[in-house]
C-alpha cells in the first residue's frame, strides 16, 4: 500500500502520492547572491528567481496535522494499538475459508494481561471469556479485539470480534466545538 495523505482502504487502489517539499528551505536556495551572471544575463536571472519565489510563496500550505502517520491504516502485522484504546478496525469476514466481505467498526485491543479491575471498559460478561485469577479475585481479559457496543439496549457491552482483523487506525481527535458549546 502506498503512503498517502488520508485514510486509504487496505487493498484498494490508491492515488499517486504527492511530493511535499519544505518551501522555506527551497526559498533559501532561490536567491541571486550566488549568481555568476552579469549584465543583462544577471537581470534575466534575477527576474526569473523573483518569479519562482513569488510562485513558491503563493502555493497552498498543508496543515501538518493532516500528515500524521496515525491517519493511515496500520497492519496488525506491524504492531497492535495500545491496549484499552478504542480504534477503527478493518476486518475480513470469513465463511468456509473464503473472504466474503469486510467490516469497519470501532474496537479495542486487549493483550491478555489486564484484569477487569484495571480496565477502563465495562466487562459484565467476562466470566464467559476471561480467565479467573484467584490471587487477585478478578478476571483477566483475554487477548484479542473487542467491540464496545455504545448504543445498545441490552446488557451486553463488550463482544469479542469474531472476524479476522487485518488493520487498525487511531480515531481522529474530537471536534474543538460541539453542538452543546
Amino acid at each position: 500500500m502506498s503512503t498517502t495523505i488520508g485514510c486509504p482502504i487496505p487493498g484498494a487502489s490508491q492515488p499517486k502520492p504527492k511530493r511535499l517539499i519544505d518551501a522555506n528551505e527551497l526559498l533559501k536556495y532561490l536567491n541571486t547572491n550566488d549568481c555568476a551572471y552579469d549584465g543583462g544575463e544577471f537581470q534575466a536571472y534575477k527576474s526569473c528567481m523573483r518569479y519562482v519565489r513569488d510562485l513558491v510563496n503563493v502555493l497552498p500550505t498543508i496543515d501538518h496535522e493532516s500528515l500524521r502517520p496515525t491517519a493511515h491504516w496500520i497492519s496488525v502485522k506491524d504492531r497492535p494499538p495500545e491496549t484499552e484504546t478504542e480504534v477503527f478496525i478493518y476486518a475480513e469476514i470469513h465463511r468456509d475459508d473464503k473472504v466474503i466481505g469486510y467490516v469497519t467498526t470501532t474496537a479495542i485491543y486487549e493483550d491478555g494481561t489486564i484484569h477487569t479491575g484495571e480496565s477502563i471498559w465495562n466487562w459484565d460478561d467476562i466470566n464467559y471469556w476471561g480467565t479467573y485469577d484467584e490471587e487477585t479475585d478478578d478476571y483477566i481479559i483475554p487477548e484479542g479485539w473487542w467491540e464496545e457496543r455504545h448504543y445498545n439496549d441490552d446488557d451486553t457491552r463488550n463482544l469479542q470480534v469474531d472476524d479476522f482483523v487485518t488493520h487498525w487506525m487511531p480515531l481522529p481527535k474530537p471536534p474543538k466545538e460541539t453542538h452543546n458549546d
